[in-house]
């Protein structure tokens, strides 16, 4: 058991009151730690409530464009993939299954954004009202292990798609390196910098897409059907073995925006508690399920290529998720440029690492009191540096199974 009874109850000081009741003792680095934290706005708050006096978000457009920009990435197009060669779905009902689930998921993450609000409270921290203390620190472990598990997957994928590129001449380690310091180096600063760096970062990753579906569109090889057991390309597939299908593949999706509820309440404690809850509802559910929608879509049809271009097929075979986007982009299509834009869009994990690593921060300081009194930012640059040792070697160890889920 915890020796702060306050904190077992789930009770959190408000203000400043909790950095000061160590500040007086702490070691000069973190002194200074917290004056260029003063300096550049930066967050040296963790777990503790927050004060209304500081809660100056207004707009519903911060939380709807912070989850628009975390899921217009290669990480969910990857996931879109997947519909055809694993779970063997035509591209109609792929795309019934993204839409139906992706706003099933997207629910629960856009209903529990309204407490961070409400309560200014982290959602690790709510959810001792729910579950009790007890069971929410089970809860706060699994969500670390997810943290870490989902940025490691995030990282291998871009690390693939980045060693394509210029006849691979960038090593999958030093890829892995490159997202991990971009990761660290928006997420050191917290909340402010992140809502920030996210309003904006969707913006050189929409036009790539743009380019994809430009791109495959010229190219003429999507094949929307399915081959039946006689061996006809239908446009629809029908069966127990679709059902199945369907079942899977949207167990997938829905995992991949509903998993985002354990972060939720964590990107609206600094918005006004007065805010309309229906517009926070809306307006997250509005920037998580379209980009989810979007992007899985596009991957679901971009995968279509394959059944009909043997180069597809083969760069698929061979790099998975990198290699069909490189076929789209680079391969008798953009050369060079095309080569640009799948250093730009591997780049965009960036955005997806990003809550991962500072929400995992979150997680740790509930686990135990004194724990919280670790800076957020330490745990933050732990759960990193966890990342990196699991995505390198099992990148080099376990490619084959990469392949098959990236």
């Amino acid at each position: 058991m915890s020796d702060d009874p306050d904190f077992e109850k789930g009770v959190v000081p408000v203000d400043d009151t909790y950095n000061q009741a160590y500040d007086e003792f702490e070691p000069k680095p973190l002194a200074y730690y917290h004056r260029i934290m003063k300096m550049f706005h930066g967050e040296t708050r963790g777990i503790e409530r927050v004060p209304e006096v500081e809660k100056t978000q207004t707009s519903v457009l911060a939380p709807s464009t912070l989850w628009f920009a975390i899921n217009m990435v290669i990480v969910n197009y990857a996931l879109g993939v997947i519909s055809y060669p694993i779970f063997g779905l035509d591209f109609g009902s792929s795309l019934l299954t993204i839409i139906f689930f992706n706003i099933l998921g997207s629910i629960p993450v856009a209903f529990f954004s309204i407490f961070g609000a409400r309560f200014g409270l982290r959602q690790m921290i709510i959810s001792r009202s729910l579950v009790g203390v007890i069971t929410s620190k089970l809860f706060a472990v699994l969500n670390c292990i997810a943290c870490v598990g989902w940025a490691a997957l995030n990282t291998m994928s871009s690390a693939q798609l980045l060693h394509i590129v210029n006849n691979q001449a960038l090593p999958a380690w030093a890829g892995c390196l490159i997202v991990i310091a971009c990761t660290i180096l928006v997420s050191f600063f917290g909340y402010n910098v992140i809502h920030a760096y996210e309003r904006w970062s969707w913006i050189p990753n929409t036009p790539v897409f743009v380019a994809i579906i430009a791109r495959f569109a010229m190219a003429g090889v999507f094949k929307a059907g399915i081959q039946n057991d006689d061996g006809e390309w239908v446009t629809w597939g029908k069966g127990p073995t679709l059902a199945g299908g369907i079942l899977s593949f949207g167990g997938a999706i829905f995992g991949a925006s509903a998993g985002w509820a354990t972060y939720a309440a964590d990107y609206t404690t600094y918005m006004k508690t007065n805010t309309s809850a229906w517009r926070i509802f809306f307006g997250v559910l509005t920037g998580l399920s379209v980009p989810l929608i979007f992007t899985e879509a596009l991957g679901a049809a971009c995968v279509t290529g394959i059944k009909t271009d043997p180069t597809y097929a083969q760069l698929y075979r061979e790099y998975s998720v990198g290699g069909l986007i490189y076929a789209i982009l680079v391969q008798d299509s953009l050369h060079g440029f095309g080569q640009f834009l799948c250093v730009l869009l591997a780049l965009s994990t960036v955005c997806n690492n990003i809550p991962n690593m500072y929400s995992i921060a979150l997680g740790a300081q509930s686990l135990w009191s004194k724990f919280a009194k670790v800076p957020r930012v330490t745990w933050t640059v732990i759960g990193n540096g966890l990342v990196l040792a699991i995505c390198i070697p099992a990148y080099y160890k376990f490619s084959a199974v990469v392949k098959s889920v990236v």
